[in-house]
């Protein structure tokens, strides 16, 4: 689990975003935690971040399942994560 999102492919690139949005896609993780991780992505089942913009997820990205918790309030969304399934949300 870490804070900031360590992977591109756990940020939402919406082609419907405003301008501002827009100007604002740019990748707003760490590289630094994301080359800490790359040796241990097959020992990882489950990468969890947060911090910016919209949910996202669960994706797969380097062969672990990822969930973006997103900085979105509003109703909190729950996730089960059973290993033996494909990648899905299961609950919202």
């Amino acid at each position: 689990m870490t804070h900031t999102v360590p992977f591109l492919e756990l940020r939402d690139f919406s082609e419907n975003q405003d301008l501002v949005s827009q100007f604002y896609r740019a990748y707003l993780g760490s590289k630094a935690i994301a080359k800490e991780i790359a040796p241990y992505t097959s020992q990882i089942d489950l990468l969890v971040c947060g911090h910016s913009g919209p949910r996202v997820g669960p994706v797969s990205v380097h062969g672990m399942t990822g969930i973006n918790i997103g900085s979105e309030y509003g109703k909190p969304l729950s996730y089960i994560h059973d290993p033996s399934q494909k990648i899905k949300m299961i609950a919202k």
